[in-house]
């Protein structure tokens, strides 16, 4: 699945990068590298929406990236 978005940092335990999709949805990013995880940046992902995952930060469904690239 593609989506494409801003990252932003959430301040929440240890912190959390999170996409905020087009779509309006937020989205928790897992995996990826330091380069996407710029907050302001606008990307696009592919991965895939892990719905079941449960995380500490808790601020979307978890998003498993496969691959990303600055738009």
């Amino acid at each position: 699945m593609k989506l494409s978005g801003k990252v932003e940092h959430v301040d929440v335990g240890s912190g959390a990068f999170v996409l905020v999709g087009d779509d309006g949805q937020r989205y928790q990013l897992a995996g990826g590298d330091r380069g996407m995880k710029k907050p302001g940046q606008r990307i696009e992902v592919d991965g895939e929406v892990d719905k079941d995952a449960v995380t500490t930060a808790m601020v979307g469904p978890l998003l498993r990236v496969k691959s990303y690239r600055a738009i």
